[in-house]
C-alpha cells in the first residue's frame, strides 16, 4: 500500500467484509504494528525492507501466503 490510509481501509474490508479480527491483523508501517498474525498488511516503504526477511520465514515454515498489492503502480518505484 502507498499510503497508512489505505492500509485502515483494507483492515477495514477484511473486518467487515471476512469477518477477519483486526487483532489477527498485522500493520507492518506507519504507528502500526505486526506480532506475528498470519494477515499482514504492509505500507510499500515498510514491505520493501522488511517483508523480505518475512518471506523466507514463511517458506521456512512452509506457510500459505496471499500477497494483495493495492495501486500497484506504486509497487516498482523507489524512495
Amino acid at each position: 500500500m502507498p499510503k497508512i490510509v489505505l492500509v485502515e481501509q483494507w483492515r477495514a474490508a477484511l473486518r467487515d467484509n471476512l469477518g477477519v479480527q483486526s487483532r489477527d491483523v498485522g500493520i507492518m508501517g506507519g504507528s502500526g504494528s505486526f506480532a506475528g498474525q498470519l494477515v499482514v498488511i504492509a505500507v510499500i516503504n515498510s514491505a520493501r525492507t522488511g517483508l523480505g526477511p518475512l518471506v523466507k520465514g514463511w517458506n521456512r515454515q512452509r506457510s500459505r501466503v496471499l500477497l494483495i498489492v493495492d495501486e500497484c503502480h506504486w509497487s516498482g518505484k523507489g524512495p
